[in-house]
């Protein structure tokens, strides 16, 4: 096990608080044979219900005891167990077992983030208007809805040829919904994500939205109901859903019932890209939320993964021990 601590490019706001730095662990499985995997263990502030120490001191009880590949599975199946222990131990044991099968130089489409005050985010735009980026992603519902319809408009009309997917993390009532996607339908919205807090009456605007909604919260609290049959699009985050076992579950229901399937991160370092990189090179038609990697000024990985938008690629190989950058990274 090892702690890691990594300052991001500028202050982000994420879970209600603006956070500078991301911390978490890595979690190393070797054999008799060898082989070494490696996981990510790392709860989002505001987002995961366990914290960084409680599921630190969780995955060391756990490593204490293990020995088998059989007893993995057992702890991995055990309903207690926090998301972020069970998402980081899945990935390290899926890399333990799946060396041979890494498809390398599979492509992975790359969606842009566009993130900071309205400000920022019409620089990023301009930014991007020069480069073949077909896909953004722009955080709204953070202020007046005027406000919001006004910045999408703007970085719409910076973008002509690119997608807008915009994630309103629940801060509208009903009405306030309509009145943004009143205000943006005409303009390219690729889809509207999580618009309405719980309990809202999101039945009506689902039927009635021109535009696509997508869920991400909702997926990993309610897991089969009425809104998740309803939804057009699944925005899959396996670190706070329990790991690649819940994942794989949600995008097989996707593609069974049409569904589209966008990867997204949890600020995760270069460990825990690799996982999300295997799973977006599954779902070669989107492009997937992996740029907050973008936004760490350094990483775990002595040579920081190529993700830049509008594509990447999978790396040669996975990950060893000889590609820890230890100047960020401890023992725990």
């Amino acid at each position: 096990m090892y702690r890691y601590r990594l300052a991001l490019r500028f202050a982000i706001s994420w879970g209600g608080r603006a956070h500078s730095v991301r911390e978490g662990a890595l979690v190393r499985l070797t054999d008799n044979d060898g082989r070494e995997g490696w996981g990510e263990i790392a709860p989002l502030p505001g987002f995961s219900a366990e914290s960084l120490t409680s599921a630190l001191a969780s995955a060391k009880q756990i490593g204490s005891q293990l020995n088998t590949h059989e007893h993995l599975r057992g702890v991995l199946r055990h309903p207690d167990l926090a998301c972020s222990v069970r998402s980081g131990l899945a990935q390290a044991a899926w890399q333990l077992q799946s060396s041979n099968s890494w498809s390398a130089g599979t492509a992975v489409r790359l969606q842009a983030l566009l993130t900071g005050s309205h400000e920022q985010i019409l620089s990023q735009a301009r930014q991007y208007a020069s480069e073949d980026v077909s896909v953004v992603k722009v955080k709204v519902g953070q202020g007046a809805v005027s406000d919001d319809i006004r910045l999408v408009r703007k970085v719409s009309a910076l973008l002509p040829e690119a997608r807008l997917r915009l994630d309103a993390n629940r801060s509208w009532q009903p009405d306030q919904a309509r009145r943004f996607i009143d205000g943006v339908y005409d303009s390219n919205i690729d889809y509207l994500e999580e618009p309405l807090p719980p309990g809202a009456d999101w039945r009506r605007l689902m039927q009635q939205s021109p535009l696509p909604i997508a869920l991400d919260e909702t997926l990993r609290e309610t897991g089969t109901d009425e809104r998740v049959s309803a939804a057009r699009v699944y925005v899959i985050k396996p670190a706070l859903m329990g790991g690649l076992t819940v994942a794989e579950s949600f995008i097989r229901t996707a593609v069974g019932t049409n569904k589209r399937c966008i990867i997204s991160s949890s600020w995760e370092s270069g460990i825990g890209m690799y996982t999300l990189l295997k799973l977006a090179s599954g779902l070669p038609t989107e492009a997937h939320g992996l740029d907050t990697y973008r936004l760490l000024a350094g990483d775990v990985l002595r040579h920081k993964l190529p993700l830049t938008p509008p594509e990447t690629c999978l790396p040669a190989r996975l990950p060893s021990i000889d590609d820890i950058d230890w100047q960020f990274v401890t023992p725990a």
